[in-house]
């Protein structure tokens, strides 16, 4: 019986006991360690990239909505009134939310931003209110739809 040690990540022990062609213990633990890593590089490729991960934080109204009023209180100090583009206003389309803005002028504004499952609403100024249960100026209301 011939015995050694050798090292393949792990230590084994080679045991020669025949003239056979085998695997030894040494190539059986080399071979677990291939197919442990290879199974676990497949189950980390199969978890989503983070832009994946959370699509409720890109689809979020209020999020959005938050977005639209500083880029409208930048926008007002800039040019003296209000706008209804989201180009102007250099706000990105956010996936999964709907965003509409009415614009008064220099007196106000209101937006309205939709997503599967909730609308949300907000107005400034001397704007009407965009849905009938948004009951105050500069706070977001939210309902489920």
């Amino acid at each position: 019986m011939h015995l050694w040690l050798a090292w393949y990540g792990v230590f084994c022990v080679h045991i020669e006991a025949s003239q056979r062609p085998h695997l030894t213990l040494c190539e059986r633990a080399g071979m677990r360690a291939l197919i442990a890593i290879l199974l676990m590089v497949g189950v980390a490729s199969a978890v989503p990239a983070a832009s994946d991960a959370f699509p409720r934080a890109a689809a979020d109204p209020r999020a959005v909505l938050r977005q639209v009023e500083r880029a409208q209180a930048a926008y007002r100090a800039e040019h003296g009134r209000y706008t209804a583009s989201l180009s102007a206003l250099r706000i990105e389309r956010a996936r999964g939310v709907d965003v509409r803005i009415a614009a008064s002028g220099a007196t106000g504004y209101s937006a309205v931003a939709i997503a599967d499952d909730e609308e949300c609403a907000v107005y400034h100024g001397r704007a009407r209110p965009p849905r009938h249960w948004v009951r105050a100026p500069g706070r977001i209301a939210c309902r489920g739809r």
